[in-house]
């Protein structure tokens, strides 16, 4: 009987012990799947911090006195407000829905110790606790109405990812709920989902109604064709009603359905703020506004003259709030401020107070720079907020394409002009991507600096290795060393020097480091395929090999295999071979799934691989700053050229646009002017917009003019308040050409972006305003760039042909030295040797505009110099543009001309005479007169030497 005793005893014993011991995380009986999820993802969190301690989730209809207990309580306001108190034995999270719960469980969790850097453990950090209580009594709030994210193109499940346990989040597949999970832990969901287009309204049903009530689409190049681009036509309160009414009646049967029927809709219903609460009314994606006259009406239908695109949204806009208004008194509104009606409306046109507006200030806008378009929305309404692209599978394969500084800008600016918030399109990239964007979440969540939450990540996730991976990260977003084909050594080079520094580190850091080697390796596959030309067969051999590596990577989530692969896959057609084999529905060669994934061991065989391709391919990288080459001026004795003579014309894309931009550089408060021949030849409309900006500061516009056709020519004067860097954008529209006189006054004039075969950006008329000089460094050896317009008729020209027409000289006109092809596997790739005696200095290009030119090694800087001359007297009245200047005299000639200073007949040193394209066509010494009748009829340059004083001009032979 003892025996027995004593074993009932140890029974209760352990029973109470294991009573003790366990937590239960506690969710309401009808909760969401996402909320079921959310108790089950903390309970196994907190089963890793908390040892001797078992965690499990259970759902109640009675509230529980104890434990973790996640609450729905309707008199909580604010959709992202969770209202969270503990004692010794219990927390309780209240908000009024899943969004508000989900964020203040996951802040709470931060709070204790938690971090999740990227998707996947060994990318987390657990803390340990001795309990999941905390004494708080607090509310967990978000500032921001929009702060969030989300996959351009989505992400499904897929052949290598079938699994269906997720449809209910907000991505599919194991790998879309991780995403979707990282969002959540880390709070990076908005207070309210943005709507977008809606193309959901433009179904069968409704393109029928349109076909047979023409009148009610907006006249498109004079036709009214009902398609899944059509609009309104705002001229017609029926279109419009029509339109307010169909979206009005989508919205409703949606609210009636889902909570009519809570329990089967509850996913829907537990989060329905985030979701309904606004009600989107932006027009389809690529919105055929009207644009018709009167001369080409469609017969019957009234008035087809219609004011500008942005003035028919916000009229469509303002009346369709209205309209629902009348129903749904307190609705609120989502429009975009985008493409073609990306401006703000006309000045009689008041927003309505209910309609939030997003504007896409970067791409897809063809209204003026990136700042000028947002001074003129934060101008016109408070109700805004800004949409952004960050590294799309489309454009960049996921690498890394963006400016990590004007990243920081943006984020300035919105805390600054207190926006709504912002929204970010963007890959998922694990290294490219998700750093950043967390960063900028931590900025607007918790005030956190975005470069401190970068160097929180490397330190805690690559021990020894993280300054160097730190700074890896900040070149990822640099506008030197951003990644492309030829600079993927300066990455390879720093990931052999993490490697050697972490040898002591744990296996988590090591596998981390594995990971972002294989990423690299992704990088490489990718700027290979999508930097040459080459033949079918070859090009489909490398997708070939890109798609197996994205399928096997997969789990890793370097980057979103699924939407890369359908893009590479979708340009075949689907009874091709290349489909059959390698799409991601059932794509043949991944057998059901079942392929091996890539192991560590093949990532570093992948790596030594790399390492020995690209370790001596160029080398000598010395990237200098602008404000670093101005420095170098006077030292090399170059001066700011005075005028530069531009002639600006239009691409054929859409709406006739063009854009260019000079990037100005003053060293102290002064001015610089702008004289404008405009040319418009569209007869009806068209502009130029001229917009100063500072380029140093977040957010400063100096002027924002705009000509139209109303204008002639005219003198445009810009005031610089102080020293610093500045930014000049042209942007023309609907076939508006300029030619420009910039008088620069001392200010120093440069691009930063590739140039010289920019074919709407002309020079030609005057040769000497090409930016054309560039520094190189002392200690920089070669100079390697690549070339542009060089693939002609399905090949690339020849060494000799490019020799013919570029070349690159030094200030004492010693070394005109000609490019030379790197290796005969990249024809784009060239260098030139630099002579250690004329390092340290300003080369010049030699060019006749036909190439563009990119610079590899050094910073893609193209200034617009003088000529070579002495800067301490560049400033003196025998070099300057007035009467004491010495000249060919007369002008124009048919070849016969004399020199000339001060009015009188002087003998020039040295006089030579160089034609348009930049070449050398006659030289004379010791005369005072020199005979060019034997060159062609046309505008040539010459520069005289005169007692050691150089005089530059123009010559018109006739």
């Amino acid at each position: 009987m003892a025996f027995i005793r004593c074993c009932m005893l140890t029974v209760v014993w352990v029973f109470c012990m294991q009573t003790t011991n366990a937590q239960t995380v506690y969710f309401p009986v009808g909760s969401s799947q996402l909320l079921k999820a959310t108790a089950n993802d903390v309970a196994q969190l907190l089963q890793k911090a908390i040892r001797g301690k078992s965690f499990t989730t259970q759902q109640y209809n009675t509230l529980p006195t104890n434990g973790i207990v996640l609450m729905y309580d309707a008199t909580i306001k604010g959709n992202q407000t969770c209202v969270v108190k503990s004692n010794a034995n219990s927390i309780t999270f209240k908000a009024e829905e899943d969004n508000g719960l989900v964020f203040g469980v996951y802040q709470y969790l931060q709070k204790l110790g938690y971090k999740f850097y990227q998707p996947g453990s060994i990318w987390e950090i657990t803390p340990t606790l001795n309990s999941p209580y905390q004494l708080i009594d607090t509310i967990f709030t978000n500032t921001y109405k929009y702060k969030t994210w989300f996959i351009s193109g989505g992400c499904n499940k897929w052949v290598m990812d079938n699994n269906s346990n997720y449809g209910w989040d907000t991505y599919f597949g194991e790998n879309g709920h991780n995403w979707a999970l990282y969002q959540r832990r880390n709070g990076m969901l908005s207070e309210y989902r943005f709507a977008g287009h809606r193309g959901d309204i433009m179904n069968t049903n409704y393109i029928a109604s349109l076909q047979n009530n023409p009148c009610y689409v907006a006249a498109y190049n004079g036709e009214r064709k009902a398609n899944n681009q059509s609009v309104p036509d705002v001229n017609s309160d029926a279109a419009i009603t029509h339109w307010s009414t169909k979206i009005e009646k989508s919205y409703t049967n949606y609210k009636n359905i889902i909570q009519g029927n809570p329990v089967l809709y509850a996913n829907q219903v537990r989060n329905f703020k985030y979701g309904g609460e606004y009600i989107g009314i932006e027009v389809p994606d690529g919105a055929q506004w009207g644009n018709a006259t009167q001369a080409n009406n469609t017969v019957g239908c009234g008035s087809s003259n219609y004011p500008s695109e942005s003035d028919q949204q916000f009229l469509l806009a303002n009346q369709t709030a209205q309209k629902i208004n009348a129903i749904y008194p307190d609705k609120k509104f989502q429009v975009y401020a985008y493409s073609t009606h990306a401006n703000i409306p006309s000045a009689s046109i008041q927003i309505n107070k209910n309609i939030d507006v997003q504007l896409i200030p970067t791409v897809y806008q063809l209204e003026t720079s990136t700042n000028g378009l947002r001074n003129r929305w934060y101008n016109k309404t408070n109700n805004i907020s800004e949409y952004h692209y960050l590294n799309l599978s489309g454009w960049s394969g996921e690498t890394p394409h963006f400016s990590w500084t004007e990243l920081k800008q943006t984020l300035q600016i919105t805390k600054s002009k207190k926006l709504q918030g912002l929204l970010w399109e963007a890959s998922p990239a694990k290294f490219g991507s998700l750093p950043y964007l967390l960063a900028a979440n931590n900025f607007l969540k918790d005030g956190i600096e975005v470069d401190k939450s970068l160097q929180n990540f490397c330190a805690d996730m690559f021990g020894e290795a993280s300054n160097t991976i730190y700074k890896m990260l900040q070149m990822f977003g640099s506008d030197n060393e951003a990644p492309t084909k030829h600079k993927v050594q300066l990455y390879i080079q720093l990931l052999q020097k993490a490697t050697q520094q972490m040898q002591n580190d744990d296996v988590n850091i090591k596998n981390r480091l594995t990971e972002l080697k294989a990423y690299l390796h992704y990088m490489v596959l990718y700027l290979d395929l999508s930097n040459n030309n080459y033949s079918t067969l070859i090009k489909q051999d490398k997708e070939a090999e890109l798609c197996m590596y994205l399928a096997k990577a997969n789990k890793m989530q370097l980057v979103n295999s699924y939407y890369l692969i359908n893009i590479i896959s979708g340009k075949y057609g689907s009874s091709s071979d290349f489909f059959i084999r390698y799409n991601v529905s059932n794509g043949t060669a991944y057998n059901n799934g079942n392929i091996p994934l890539l192991t560590y061991a093949e990532i570093e065989n992948d790596f030594l691989q790399d390492v020995a391709n690209y370790s001596n391919q160029l080398n000598n990288f010395i990237f200098k700053e602008d404000e670093e080459v101005k420095e170098q001026f006077e030292k090399n004795n170059v001066i700011p050229l005075d005028k530069i003579n531009v002639q600006l014309s239009y691409t054929n894309g859409l709406n006739y646009y063009n854009k260019t931009l000079f990037n100005i550089i003053a060293t102290k408060a002064n001015s610089f002017s702008i004289q404008y021949t405009p040319r418009f030849d569209n007869k009806s409309k068209g502009y130029i917009n001229f917009l100063v900006e500072a380029a140093d500061e977040s957010f400063k516009v100096i002027k924002d003019f705009t000509i139209t056709q109303t204008n002639a020519a005219g003198v445009l004067k810009i005031d610089l308040p102080s020293a610093g860097k500045y930014l000049l954008t042209v942007v023309s529209k609907y076939q508006s050409a300029v030619d420009l006189s910039i008088i620069t006054n001392g200010n120093y004039f440069y691009k930063k972006t590739v140039l010289l075969g920019n074919r709407t950006e002309s020079y030609a008329a005057d040769v000497k305003s090409l930016p054309s000089f560039f520094y190189v460094p002392n200690g920089m050896q070669k100079v390697y760039f690549t070339l542009g317009n060089i693939f002609v008729n399905g090949k690339y020209l020849s060494i000799e042909t490019i020799s013919k027409n570029f070349s690159i000289k030094d200030k004492s006109g010693a070394y005109t030295i000609k490019p030379k092809l790197v290796t005969p596997k990249d024809s784009a790739l060239f260098y030139v040797e630099i002579p250690t005696n004329a390092q340290g200095s300003f080369w010049q290009l030699q060019t006749n505009n036909q190439y563009s030119l990119q610079f590899v090694n050094s910073s893609n800087l193209l200034w617009y110099g003088g000529n070579w001359v002495d800067a301490k007297t560049a400033n003196t009245p025998t070099a300057i543009n007035n009467e004491y200047v010495a000249k060919a005299f007369p002008n124009p000639s048919k070849g016969l001309y004399a020199c000339m200073q001060n009015n009188k007949q002087v003998v020039a040193n040295d006089i030579v005479v160089i034609n348009a394209q930049g070449i050398k066509v006659a030289q004379f010494k010791n005369t005072n007169q020199f005979n060019i009748t034997n060159l062609p009829a046309g505008v040539y340059l010459y520069m005289m030497n005169i007692s050691g004083k150089i005089f530059n001009g123009k010559l018109v032979k006739i």
